[in-house]
């Protein structure tokens, strides 16, 4: 048996899930289906808020079906029925900032649900705006880059 000190456990924040409401719930959730008191990491996976997708919170693990395309399953329009030119696309939430997502997160951090709490996706220009609204500065920038996406500015 694998001690839980020897493990880094990482989970991230689903988009249906950034308004403040949502965020503890959601981390709550990802604690009891890892069977674990504490994740060492808890990651805001994008900075892009979905409209919420409601999930059975007491039970561990989500159905097959609990996650097919966003857009349909949450305003039941199929993603080849949304014009191009519609915005802001039928699947977003526009009620919910960053910042506001974020000060959730400091939230369970504070409170000791999680050891380090980061971001990902985040380009340069966003990540400056969230430092601009908050004390607590992520602890993990996570970030796609290789040769074909270098990303230099953010990493530097």
């Amino acid at each position: 048996m694998v001690a839980r000190e020897d493990v880094w456990i990482t989970s991230k924040l689903n988009n249906p899930y950034h308004r403040p409401a949502h965020v503890r719930p959601a981390l709550e959730k990802s604690l009891l289906d890892l069977g674990v008191d504490q994740l060492d990491m808890y990651l805001m996976h994008w900075p892009t808020a979905f409209k919420y997708v409601p999930y059975d919170a007491t039970v561990r693990g989500f159905p097959f079906s609990y996650e097919p395309d966003q857009c349909t399953s949450v305003t039941g329009v199929k993603w080849e029925d949304v014009p191009a030119d519609v915005w802001p696309p039928p699947h977003l939430d526009m009620g919910v900032t960053i910042h506001e997502t974020w000060a959730a997160m400091v939230d369970c951090w504070r409170d000791g649900l999680v050891k380090n709490i980061g971001v990902c996706n985040f380009k340069v220009t966003l990540l400056h705006e969230l430092l601009c609204g908050t004390d607590t500065v992520p602890h993990v920038v996570q970030c796609e880059s290789h040769p074909y996406c270098q990303q230099k500015q953010l990493i530097k």
